[in-house]
């Protein structure tokens, strides 16, 4: 998967100069160099691939290809366990020591060497857990290059889609989204669903999510609920999400309404702190799986919500910014290890806390996305306190590996197993997509998730609002600095107009600088360490003092290459005008002694102009200036289209009107009639300091 993350490193490192279109056309030309590479691997496939594909296909023609897949999984597990074991006792370790040094709040040397190491450790785990499903990833990355390079009639190209979609008619589970790059093939995943579709006809499909920490029993549970057959070892997880594909009992079809249920697994969600993963991954996952499923069964550890509410809580922000999809997913909430309380008034006194803190932190996101019709929790998510939460006794009777299961345990299973097909029987049949419908909602949802893809770099929504008050104050900062540098250019541009500046020296640009900049240093080192979101916002202390020491640097080379630019124009006008006072005296001397001349005659006026002709080509070449190379002026369009898009990236539908605006119109009267709308202040005060900046 080193192609997707080669392009999301090109797309996080986009270039201001560069227009939304030229950025497109560089991202496609990436995209096919990529592609290009594949398809030349998989025309000379290597001998593990060879013998997969001859295996895969010859288990289907004898419908054994479920047994193929299982046995190879456990020889490859066999391989990489020894090696696994090493290496997560050795991460256990770390981390313990880093936990207790963080909750000493230490500073010392000892725990940023840990935390290296850890992150280390944590990456050489992931690159040496090898299983099935990597094989199987493999196959649709095939399938897409070979797709690309216009292989329509290529044999491969026309088996593996039929491969996959046997192999999860069969029950195995299909990857839906890569975890490792944080990707869904779309071209891959919609070719299966065909496949699907052909063989099983165009099916209605009731899909359950499933959600929920690490370690938090999930797996165990749908292994009880389904009879799945899903990995339970800690030690080696798969990453990503998963889909796989029940049949529903023929008595059972008339009464639900839908004919197959798919299970949509997902990695556990792990606390941030203890491995290698970035924060907007997990949300883009938790929300993609929401937004698929019909139902979606959120696991919990215990009663603390307080591990999944943040994830919840951006997952909630997705949500109302893609209202026009009209995403409306349910919930319902399993507490492990959590015995039922039978008391009334204690149990409707956690339904109400429950309540109060899921609407609590909804009505938060709603203000901050500006949606005043959603104050609860269930005006976006569907969930009723009284129905949807489960409490789940422990799995085992005491202390294992003696303890025997518990009876408790098997019940829970079978009274959830019971909610959530009474939950599938209520819901409305037009929710309940069918297979080539569900191929669509797939594709749609994962566009609109990419387009929202900055709401997911955040915690929660307090992140979000710190965030935004922290650039809202750091762009005026860097107004201030930028309007000081238009004063000392203009203070310049004087001084070498008059001719006391000769020479323009970087070192006195950045002593007149240093005031100015030291004092906004000050001001932003202030900030965060009063501001009361302070202990957010550190961890991106770096980021905003590094991009305020560059954007120093960016404004010192402008004003030196303008100053330079200046005296040499100078420079060419002194010589212009020293030229033109020698020509002038030179072409008097010459007329003088043609008029002193004796042998002088009346000459006509065909002659006078070839005279005069004759002594201006002779001359004009000493009177004009060496030539310069001419210098681009400044593309207005993408220079405007870069200060909107800064100004309003958290405005979703501006930020696409500008993105997919018709090129051929002007642009400025495209933005004129788009921003006439926006008359308040709050919008337009700051928009027109930047706008001024190109002007």
């Amino acid at each position: 998967m080193t192609g997707v993350r080669r392009i999301k490193n090109s797309i996080s490192c986009k270039k201001k100069e560069t227009s939304i279109e030229q950025y497109k056309k560089e991202i496609e030309k990436e995209k096919l160099k990529i592609r290009c590479e594949q398809y030349h691997k998989v025309i000379n496939l290597n001998d593990l691939m060879k013998s997969l594909l001859e295996s895969l296909q010859s288990h289907l023609e004898t419908h054994t290809e479920l047994y193929f897949p299982q046995v190879l999984s456990m020889s490859m597990d066999q391989l990489t366990t020894t090696e696994l074991e090493k290496l997560h006792q050795r991460h256990s370790s770390l981390l313990a020591q880093v936990r207790t040094e963080k909750q000493k709040q230490s500073k010392r040397d000892s725990l940023r060497r840990w935390e290296a190491e850890l992150e280390a450790v944590s990456k050489e785990i992931s690159d040496s857990a090898l299983g099935i499903e990597h094989l199987l990833r493999e196959l649709g990355q095939i399938y897409e290059a070979l797709e690309e390079a216009s292989s329509q009639t290529n044999t491969l190209f026309l088996s593996l889609p039929q491969m996959a979609a046997d192999l999860m008619i069969s029950g195995a589970p299909i990857e839906l989204m890569d975890g490792d790059a944080s990707y869904v093939p779309l071209r891959w995943v919609a070719a299966v669903f065909d496949k699907v579709s052909e063989k099983l006809g165009d099916k209605r499909v009731f899909v359950l999510s499933v959600l929920g920490l690490q370690n938090s029993g999930k797996s165990t549970l749908l292994n009880a609920m389904f009879g799945l057959q899903l990995s339970l070892s800690a030690g080696r997880h798969t990453q990503g999400a998963y889909m796989q594909l029940l049949k529903v009992d023929e008595m059972l079809r008339e009464q639900l309404g839908f004919d197959f249920m798919l299970v949509v697994d997902t990695e556990g969600l792990k606390v941030s702190e203890l491995v290698n993963k970035a924060q907007n991954e997990e949300n883009e996952l938790a929300t993609f799986v929401i937004g698929l499923g019909n139902l979606t069964l959120i696991n919990i550890l215990g009663k603390d919500l307080s591990e999944i509410q943040d994830i919840l809580q951006i997952a909630l922000h997705a949500f109302l910014r893609m209202k026009q999809w009209n995403i409306s997913p349910r919930c319902l909430f399993v507490h492990q290890n959590t015995e039922e309380i039978t008391d009334t008034d204690q149990s409707m006194e956690r339904q109400r806390w429950l309540r109060e803190i899921l609407d609590e932190m909804t009505f938060a996101a709603a203000k901050h996305e500006q949606c005043s019709e959603v104050c609860h929790f269930s005006d976006v998510i569907k969930f009723d306190v009284k129905n949807h939460i489960c409490y789940f006794a422990h799995l085992w009777e005491g202390s294992p590996p003696m303890a025997p299961p518990n009876p408790c345990y098997s019940h829970n299973v079978q009274e959830l197993k019971s909610r959530i097909l009474k939950h599938a029987k209520e819901e409305s049949r037009g929710r309940i997509l069918k297979i080539s419908e569900l191929k669509i909602r797939v594709r749609d949802l994962w566009k609109a998730l990419v387009n929202e893809n900055f709401i997911f770099r955040f915690k929660n929504t307090r992140e979000v609002m710190a965030m935004n008050k922290l650039e809202t104050v750091y762009r005026s900062w860097t107004w201030e600095l930028r309007s000081y540098v238009l004063d000392l250019q203009n203070q310049l541009t004087n001084q070498i107009q008059k001719g006391e500046v000769k020479e323009i020296k970087r070192s006195s640009i950045e002593n007149q600088f240093v005031e100015k900049y030291e004092a906004i240093k000050q001001e932003l080192e202030r900030y965060f360490l009063e501001d009361r979101d302070r202990s957010i916002l550190s961890q991106r202390k770096g980021i905003f003092k590094d991009n305020l020491k560059n954007l120093k640097d960016d404004l010192i080379v402008e004003i030196m290459r303008k100053c330079e630019n200046l005296i040499n124009g100078k420079k060419i006008q002194d010589l212009f005008k020293e030229q033109k006072v020698k020509l002038e005296h030179k072409l008097l001397e010459k007329i003088r002694g043609m008029a002193k001349s004796p042998c002088r005659k009346e000459l006509h006026d065909k002659e006078l102009r070839d005279m005069f002709n004759k002594i201006w080509s002779e001359n004009i070449s000493i009177l004009l200036p060496p030539t310069l190379a001419s210098a681009e002026g400044p593309d207005i369009d993408i220079e405007l289209e870069n200060v909107l898009l800064e100004h309003f990236k958290q405005h979703r539908n501006i930020v696409n009107k500008i993105q997919y605006r018709d090129t051929k119109k002007n642009f400025l009267s495209i933005i004129l009639n788009m921003l006439s709308p926006l008359k308040s202040s709050q919008y337009m005060g700051p928009l027109r300091k930047s706008l001024k900046k190109i002007s």
